[in-house]
C-alpha cells in the first residue's frame, strides 16, 4: 500500500482510535482516514444529518461492515471517494467526537484507469442500491448518464429500476428551480412534480403561482390544467408535417402522452381531411351521393345495403372525438326532401357575393362545423317545446312534410333527439322538457319510448291504443310528435334568417333564452379570443384580469357565471347574464 503521510495533529488518541471494531473483509486495501477526500459529482446532493449520526454509532459498535470503493488521485497524493461518502461522513463524525484518529484505517477498494463517466455510473447504482436517494438526485444523475449515451434499459439492469421509473424521474430533471426547492422541501408530493415536470417553464410557474394562492392541484387536476381540452396526437387523420404549432409532451413521451397545443390549426387541419375525403367521394361517377354526419352516430337504419350494380353513396361518419369512418354501398331507404334546403347561393347578401369575387380563397366562418351542429339542435329543441303546445301549427308542418315526402309518408325523429342521455348534469332547461314531452308520449301510448316507440314499434298494439284516446289525447299525440320530428336541417353552416325553420320559430314566439343557457359544450365551441368577448358583453369579467387565464379556465368561469342561482348583486350585470344570446341562437331577422 502506498504511504501518505499524516497529518501533525490529532484529535483523539490512540486508545479510543482501538475501541472501533476495524471489520474488515480479507484482501482489501486500507488507507487512511484523512487520505479520502469526496467526489464533488456524487448524484446524491441530500444528505439526512439524523441518519449519518445513527451510521456513525453503528461503526462505532460493529465496525465499518462493507468498504468504500475509491480511485487514486497521484496529483493531489489521495484517494478520490467514488461510493460510499455516507460512510466517510459517519467516520467524519467519529473523527470529530474523538472516536477515532485522522489517521483510522479505512477499508477501500481501489479502481484503476476509470473514467468519469464510470465514476458516475457506479456512484448511481451504489446510492440506488444502499439507501434510496432523493427522487430529484436521481433524476439528476439518470439524465446525467443519458446525456454521456448510456440507454434507459442499461440504466435500470444497473441500478434496478425499471425503465418505467426512470422515466417519470427524468420528468422532474426539467422542473424550475422553484419547484424543485419546493418539493425538496416536502410542500409538493412526488406525483404533483412529477406532473409539473411536464410543463414549459411558463406553465410551471403559473401551476406554482395557483398553488401559492391557494388552488388545490393534485396530480390529476395539473395534467388536466396542462392538456386543457387539447387533442391526442393519436387522434390526428393529417400528415404531421402540416402542423406547425406546439405540442406538449412529457420527456420520452409517445403519443398518447402528448397533446396539439393549437387547438383550431387541429380542428382545420382534421375538418380538411373530411372535406378532401367528401370532394374525392363526389368526384367519383360511380357514387352516387356523399353525406357527412357530424355526431357519435347517425340513423343506420335509414339505409339499406346496395344491391350488386345498383348505383350507392357513402355517408362519412365525423365524431366530435374526430374519429372518421366511412360507410360505403349504401341506399337511402326513402328519398327524404329536406323542408329547408339551402344548395343555392341565393340568401347570400350582395357584400358577401362582392367579397367572394375579389379573393378566391373562401373566408373563414367564425363558428367551427361542430358548433353549428350544436345550434341546430339546441335551436331546434327550443322549437318543439313550444310547437307541442300548439296543435294548429303543428298540423300545419305535418301537411308541409306530407307534401313534401311523397306519397309514402316516413317522418322520422330529429337528431336532436340524441341528446337525451342518463346524465342529468349538465342537461339545459329545454333537453328536460323535451324528456317530459316523451314521457307524456309514453303514458298516452302506454309504450316505452326507447323499446317501443323508437325501435321495434308494435304498430297493431299501437292502434288499439290510438282508437282508445280522446279527440283533445289524440291531438296531443299528434303534435307531440311532429314537434319531435321537426327542426332546423342546416347543421354545417350558420342558418339563414329568412328560412322556413326560423320562420316557423318566430311564429311560434320562441325565446331560446327561456328553453337554453351557455354551458360548458357551448363555450368549449369557441376560441379564447370569442370567449373573451362573451365575458366582456355581459361583464363577467368585470374588474378581473380574464385576459390571463388559458382557455379551460375561462369556460370554467364562464360556465360558473352563468349557471349560478343566485341574482348577482349588479342588477346591470344580472340582466345582462340574463339577456344574453349570441345571434347565432336566434331567431329574430
Amino acid at each position: 500500500m502506498e504511504t501518505i503521510q499524516k497529518p501533525k495533529k490529532s484529535r483523539t488518541t490512540k486508545k479510543k482510535a482501538a475501541s472501533i471494531k476495524p471489520a474488515i473483509p480479507e484482501g482489501l486495501q486500507k488507507v487512511p482516514l484523512f487520505a479520502l477526500k469526496t467526489n464533488g459529482t456524487n448524484p446524491r446532493k441530500s444528505f439526512d444529518d439524523a441518519e449519518i449520526a445513527e451510521l456513525a454509532q453503528s461503526i462505532k459498535q460493529d465496525g465499518l461492515l462493507q468498504n468504500l470503493v475509491v480511485t487514486k488521485n497521484n496529483k493531489e497524493d489521495c484517494y478520490i471517494i467514488i461510493t460510499g461518502e455516507r460512510r466517510f461522513r459517519a467516520l467524519s463524525i467519529l473523527l470529530e467526537q474523538g472516536e477515532i484518529e485522522a489517521d483510522y484505517p479505512v477499508p477501500v477498494a481501489v479502481r484503476f484507469n476509470q473514467t468519469e463517466d464510470d465514476h458516475l455510473r457506479l456512484a448511481v447504482v451504489e446510492n440506488v442500491q444502499r439507501k434510496k436517494m432523493h427522487p430529484l438526485d436521481e433524476a439528476d444523475a439518470f439524465f446525467t448518464l443519458t446525456r454521456k449515451g448510456v440507454d434507459l434499459e442499461s440504466i435500470s439492469g444497473q441500478s434496478g429500476i425499471s425503465v418505467k421509473t426512470i422515466k417519470r424521474r427524468l420528468l422532474l430533471h426539467s422542473l424550475v428551480d422553484d419547484a424543485k426547492k419546493l418539493y425538496r422541501a416536502g410542500s409538493l408530493k412526488l406525483s404533483q412534480a412529477e406532473a409539473i415536470g411536464r410543463a414549459n417553464n411558463d406553465d410551471q410557474k403559473d401551476i406554482l403561482d395557483r398553488i401559492d394562492s391557494g388552488w388545490e392541484m393534485d396530480a390529476e387536476d395539473i395534467n388536466a390544467y396542462l392538456i386543457d381540452d387539447k387533442p391526442n396526437v393519436s387522434m390526428a387523420k393529417f400528415d404531421m408535417k402540416k402542423y406547425t404549432g406546439t405540442i406538449t409532451t412529457d420527456l420520452f413521451g409517445e403519443d398518447k402522452d402528448s397533446y396539439f397545443d393549437d387547438v383550431e390549426q387541429f380542428e382545420r387541419l382534421q375538418d380538411e381531411v373530411v372535406d378532401a375525403l367528401e370532394a374525392e367521394y363526389n368526384d367519383n361517377p360511380d357514387i352516387a351521393w356523399v353525406q357527412v354526419k357530424r355526431g357519435y352516430g347517425f340513423d343506420r337504419w335509414r339505409y339499406d345495403e346496395a344491391k350488386e350494380g345498383e348505383k350507392s353513396g357513402v355517408v362519412i361518419l365525423y365524431r366530435p372525438d374526430f374519429e372518421v369512418s366511412i360507410f360505403e354501398g349504401l341506399i337511402e331507404q326513402v328519398e327524404e326532401k329536406a323542408i329547408v334546403t339551402n344548395d343555392d347561393d341565393s340568401d347570400t347578401s350582395d357584400n358577401e357575393a362582392s367579397s367572394t369575387v375579389e379573393s378566391d380563397k373562401p373566408k373563414r366562418p367564425p363558428y367551427s362545423k361542430k358548433a353549428y351542429e350544436y345550434v341546430a339542435n339546441h335551436k331546434t329543441i327550443c322549437v318543439q317545446n313550444i310547437l307541442a303546445l300548439n296543435i294548429r301549427k303543428a298540423k300545419e308542418i305535418d301537411v308541409m312534410q306530407r307534401m313534401g315526402l311523397g306519397r309514402e309518408v316516413r317522418i322520422g325523429w330529429h337528431q336532436a333527439y340524441g341528446l337525451q342521455s342518463e346524465d342529468n348534469a349538465h342537461k339545459t332547461t329545454g333537453i328536460i322538457a323535451m324528456e317530459a314531452l316523451m314521457t307524456e308520449l309514453q303514458k298516452l301510448l302506454d309504450m316505452d319510448w326507447k323499446s317501443e316507440l323508437r325501435y321495434n314499434r308494435d304498430y297493431d298494439a299501437m292502434y288499439v291504443m290510438l282508437k282508445e284516446l280522446t279527440d283533445e289525447e289524440l291531438d296531443k299525440t299528434l303534435s307531440i310528435l311532429i314537434a319531435l320530428s321537426f327542426g332546423q336541417e342546416t347543421f354545417e353552416r350558420k342558418e339563414p334568417k329568412d328560412s322556413l325553420f326560423n320562420e316557423i320559430g318566430r311564429d311560434l314566439g320562441v325565446t331560446t333564452r327561456d328553453h337554453w343557457k351557455p354551458d360548458v359544450e357551448f363555450l368549449c365551441l369557441h376560441s379564447k379570443g370569442q370567449l373573451l368577448e362573451i365575458a366582456d358583453d355581459t361583464e363577467a369579467s368585470k374588474g378581473r384580469y380574464f385576459d390571463k387565464l388559458k382557455k379551460s379556465e375561462l369556460v370554467f368561469e364562464l360556465t360558473n357565471h352563468f349557471a349560478k342561482d343566485e341574482p348577482l348583486k349588479d342588477d346591470k350585470r344580472e340582466q345582462l347574464r340574463q339577456d344574453y344570446c349570441p345571434e347565432i341562437m336566434q331567431f329574430d331577422k
